[in-house]
């Protein structure tokens, strides 16, 4: 939204007046951007680990977790898995901001991302569960876009797995940071060239 409405509202030529370069302008509502994004995603994380522990009890919190090299805290435990499970949505962010420079509509910037996160969902469950061994979609950023899939033992990944595609979840975290870092640059090189006359 911060740059497809300034597009919208013509407000981008003030922007462009100030003595500061593009790069500089887009990376500032990028960074600000994102962290008002991170911030949300921690929030609503804390707000559903409370939620949980009202409803559950928060003693819950406080027994060890076991693992195969010893017990572990819940926290030391569910940390590891906040920062994986991140991913997609940082790709999705990415996304959504190369789109706004881009199209220059808000709409468009919102709704692509979004359709984009179910679609891959529902696409998911069609290639594993159908037929054909679609061993293509491990390079693909589709079986990454819900890690939690990669921590649950009767998830749709695992059964991708039985079937042969090669999926990781190194390669995955790798891919999707790959791709982000690869949005951001092209935002910047579409801003920096972009004619900003209307």
């Amino acid at each position: 939204w911060l740059m497809a409405s300034e597009f919208q509202q013509g407000t981008i030529r003030l922007l462009m007046i100030r003595p500061k370069t593009r790069t500089k302008i887009l990376m500032a509502k990028f960074l600000s951007s994102f962290i008002i994004f991170l911030g949300l995603y921690a929030l609503g994380s804390l707000l559903n680990m409370v939620t949980n522990g009202a409803c559950f009890g928060f003693k819950d919190f406080l027994y060890p977790n076991f693992t195969i090299s010893g017990e572990i805290s819940f926290f030391a435990y569910y940390l590891p898995k906040f920062v994986v499970c991140i991913m997609p949505a940082i790709f999705t962010f990415s996304l959504s901001f190369l789109l706004s420079v881009l199209i220059r509509n808000i709409a468009v910037a919102i709704i692509i991302p979004i359709a984009l996160f179910i679609g891959s969902t529902i696409l998911m469950q069609i290639l594993v569960y159908g037929n054909t061994i679609a061993k293509w979609l491990a390079f693909t950023p589709i079986p990454y876009m819900d890690f939690t899939n990669f921590f649950s033992q009767h998830s749709i990944v695992n059964n991708a797995i039985q079937k042969g595609i090669p999926l990781g979840m190194g390669y995955g975290i790798l891919m999707l940071l790959g791709l982000s870092v690869v949005f951001v640059i092209l935002s910047i090189f579409t801003f920096k060239r972009r004619d900003i006359t209307n």
